[in-house]
């Protein structure tokens, strides 16, 4: 479940489209996701976009509990309209792999 007023990245995603999808198309690009992720993750967690590298773990060095994380899921698949399994979700601890892992999915065929 939303915190209630708690879903600044969701809204970042949005207005890049206007809606609550991304253009598949436009989006895959690693450093685009990256961005995007670091700044939905920094208006979550209200922290400075510049505490989050590619290497930073969500939980360990952000503080993130395991509702941020189910947020965070929750968002990026609404966002970009993909399935993060349970399985591949505790298999991504920092933000450069959540950002190949987006990566991947959206390279793949619809």
């Amino acid at each position: 479940m939303l915190r209630e007023g708690k879903n600044p990245g969701l809204k970042e995603l949005k207005k890049n489209r206007g809606e609550g999808r991304l253009d598949r198309r436009n989006v895959g690009d690693y450093y685009s996701i990256y961005e995007t992720i670091r700044k939905t993750l920094a208006k979550q967690l209200e922290i400075s976009p510049d505490l989050i590298t590619e290497n930073t773990r969500i939980v360990q060095d952000l503080g993130a509990d395991s509702l941020d994380v189910v947020e965070l899921i929750m968002t990026l698949e609404e966002g970009y309209n993909i399935i993060i399994s349970n399985d591949d979700a505790s298999e991504l601890v920092t933000v450069g792999q959540i950002v190949v892992f987006i990566e991947k999915q959206l390279k793949r065929p619809m």
